[in-house]
């Protein structure tokens, strides 16, 4: 029997686009945490302003030793020493904030995600278990990894934005006030870094959906080992579990390594 409907492609991908993006779905299953998340934006606001601000007192710090003056000279050395301790101060201080604020923030979350996986997996038919996708090796090692990935697309992805956008505007405002003409030519060169920033981030998710396969593949074969561990000791085939659980988490490593260098 064939079901006839007098939708549109136009209606369809109007519902698509209806949809909440799996972020903002995120960021809302975060709310309880919203405190953690404001503060630690704040904090990444001042360490992406700090760093331009850095490189103009090391230059003024620099040019002290060409005045003749000694008295004055010592002067404006102590000047710049005390608000080299301020920053960082203020550095250690925000920081701090960063990380913990969002360490906290995201554990809370994996926490709930862990939770709401796990009931969500125990009320599957029995059919979404014998698919051999679906091993308790795999469902584990998700029920482990992904959770806890997740928390990188809220708070942490937010406030590093943020930081670098603070970063930016702040360099882009202090380049104007001491060198307009460099600072012009210069911005020249943001399209090239936010292309090859696009491009290391393809590179890095490609990387990533080989490295879950490879995990959850070795995730089955540790489980269904230790599962059957008697069988396999009287089958002496420890050495061929262990050289395959080996080869399937080199890996993710092999993939670590492609992409730090």
């Amino acid at each position: 029997m064939i079901f006839r409907t007098n939708r549109t492609n136009d209606d369809i991908m109007t519902d698509l686009w209806k949809k909440p993006s799996p972020s903002l779905t995120m960021l809302k299953m975060n709310r309880p945490e919203w405190l953690y998340i404001v503060f630690g934006c704040i904090g990444c606001l001042c360490n992406g302003g700090i760093q331009p601000a850095y490189g103009v007192i090391l230059s003024k710090l620099i040019a002290v030793f060409q005045e003749c003056d000694l008295d004055k000279q010592e002067r404006n050395v102590l000047l710049y020493i005390l608000l080299f301790i301020g920053f960082g101060v203020l550095m250690l201080i925000t920081m701090f904030l960063q990380s913990y604020l969002f360490a906290c923030s995201g554990e809370k979350l994996t926490k709930r995600l862990r939770s709401k996986v796990f009931r969500f997996m125990l009320k599957q038919d029995m059919a979404y278990f014998d698919d051999p996708k679906n091993n308790t090796g795999a469902l584990c090692t998700r029920l482990a990894v992904e959770a806890s990935a997740v928390q990188g697309a809220t708070g942490i992805r937010i406030g590093l934005m943020l930081q670098n956008f603070s970063s930016l505007g702040v360099g882009i405002i202090l380049g104007f006030v001491y060198g307009w003409a460099l600072t012009l030519m210069l911005l020249g060169f943001i399209p090239l870094i936010v292309i090859g920033g696009f491009l290391q981030s393809k590179l890095v998710s490609g990387f990533a959906s080989k490295d879950k396969k490879a995990l959850e593949n070795a995730g089955k074969v540790a489980v269904e080992a230790i599962q059957n561990i008697r069988t396999v000791a009287q089958l002496t085939k420890e050495e061929h579990f262990g050289n395959e659980y080996a080869h399937l988490v080199d890996i993710p490593y092999k993939s670590s390594l492609k992409r730090a260098y």
